[in-house]
């Protein structure tokens, strides 16, 4: 059997060619855009380049190693919208792997906001309240001090989190 190979469009790159295979092993939405609807080229413009290529290569290779924070939420996301379930759980263990109660404050930040944005995106708390949990045991008064800066410009997701890590 000939492998197929598909075209993926990405913003401000040139296309790739993957193979059919890689993209619709793991995930029903390539394989319902590929195979129920006869796609031969996709569309990943919504991404960055140098994201799509690494969620391509994980697709194929299956080794998350080094990724980069820049490139996590979008990498996320892209397991998510894609559902691909192993990268999604991947992605999720290693944001896990990251609490720990002796996070300094720029590091409660990227993880407070990392997991905001998959209780946003993908409407799941449980990351959410994990860091909630793993953090609720220290001192958090300055970091929420600084998060609440520039209040009026916090939603009630966030305040309403940040308020919980406070232990209110």
């Amino acid at each position: 059997m000939e492998n197929q190979s598909i075209i993926i469009k990405i913003k401000d790159s040139d296309p790739l060619r993957v193979d059919k295979n890689t993209l619709t092993k793991d995930s029903q939405v390539f394989k319902h855009f590929i195979d129920e609807l006869h796609n031969d080229e996709l569309e990943m413009d919504d991404f960055e380049a140098d994201t799509v290529a690494l969620f391509l290569t994980l697709l194929e290779d299956r080794q998350v190693d080094n990724i980069q924070d820049g490139q996590f939420r979008e990498l996320h996301r892209m397991s998510v919208i894609f559902e691909v379930e192993w990268l999604r759980k991947e992605c999720c263990n290693r944001l896990s792997s990251r609490m720990k109660k002796d996070m300094q404050n720029d590091e409660k930040l990227f993880m407070f906001e990392e997991c905001l944005e998959i209780l946003r995106k993908c409407e799941q708390n449980e990351m959410m309240d994990a860091l909630i949990a793993e953090l609720a045991s220290v001192d958090n008064s300055l970091f929420i001090t600084q998060y609440f800066q520039e209040f009026e410009k916090l939603d009630s997701v966030q305040i309403e989190h940040m308020l919980k890590l406070g232990g209110k």
